[in-house]
């Protein structure tokens, strides 16, 4: 059965541009003031939209609004194509948000990535100075 639901998540309103970074790194974009495709055709509208890079019929969008210093994900998870993307529970996403927290605030750093056997995310980083 298809529904949209709450993403229970906390990113944080003031950090859209680390947001958007950690999107664009799976290969989604951020876009302000618009619809979201969704498994009853198109909700919204929503202050922000991360639109599904995927092309098919349940290709559903998330749609993000702004409550007080808080983001709130709306979404549709039928079908596959967000978690195929961004992981169960957006887990991907939620590693590449914090990867990009960390790149944002080390930038003089230099930092390498690598994937464990399980997919999961591992930086190093290592600072000078």
């Amino acid at each position: 059965m298809s529904h949209t639901v709450k993403i229970a998540v906390s990113f944080k309103a003031a950090e859209i541009p680390i947001l958007r970074k950690a999107l664009a790194a799976k290969g989604w974009q951020l876009v302000e003031n618009a619809m979201s495709r969704q498994y009853t055709g198109n909700a919204g509208p929503y202050r922000y939209v991360a639109v599904n890079p995927g092309k098919g019929h349940n290709a559903y969008d998330i749609g993000i609004n702004v409550v007080g210093d808080n983001l709130e994900l709306m979404t549709d998870f039928y079908g596959g194509s967000i978690e195929a993307s961004l992981g169960m529970q957006l887990q991907g996403l939620k590693q590449e948000y914090a990867a990009a927290v960390i790149e944002d605030e080390y930038q003089n750093a230099t930092i390498s990535r690598s994937t464990d056997a399980h997919g999961n995310l591992i930086l190093e980083v290592e600072q000078w100075g």
